[in-house]
């Protein structure tokens, strides 16, 4: 069980610091990591992350068209400010979803400030340090 509760810890606090560096990459460019989930023939899934302006969308894309990229594809574009899956209007105080259907594939994807995604993956690696700190402080000798 301690080792399962240290691999959780582990992998949330290597996504907090993703989340923050993404979070800072977002304010300076427009950038969009695509990773390779499934492909057969022409069609082909992947999990994309887009940060832009304060804000990250972690999305699936579709899709039924030639590849030019293998398993990573990393755009980054520092000239112009893009609104990712057809645009965000429908977003309430920063958070929001997006669907769009296009020739044969789709995108869906969660847009959400980049602060909230930054406290969602804080939230285990806080938990492990307040009980670190309370099983070692004095008079709990003994205890567990």
């Amino acid at each position: 069980m301690r080792l399962f509760r240290a691999t959780a810890v582990l992998l949330s606090t290597m996504l907090l610091v993703l989340t923050i560096a993404l979070w800072y990459a977002g304010y300076l460019r427009f950038v969009r990591i695509g990773v390779l989930i499934h492909s057969s023939g022409k069609r082909y899934t992947e999990f994309s992350i887009v940060t832009e302006n304060g804000g990250i969308s972690p999305g699936f894309d579709t899709a039924t068209e030639d590849r030019s990229w293998s398993y990573l594809d990393v755009y980054t574009d520092h000239v112009t400010s893009r609104e990712y899956a057809g645009g965000y209007d429908t977003a309430h105080l920063g958070f929001g979803s997006a669907s769009l259907h296009y020739n044969g594939g789709w995108n869906w994807c969660v847009y959400a400030p980049a602060w909230f995604w930054t406290f969602l993956t804080a939230i285990l690696p806080i938990i492990w340090i307040v009980r670190r700190f309370r099983r070692h402080r004095p008079g709990r000798c003994g205890q567990h």
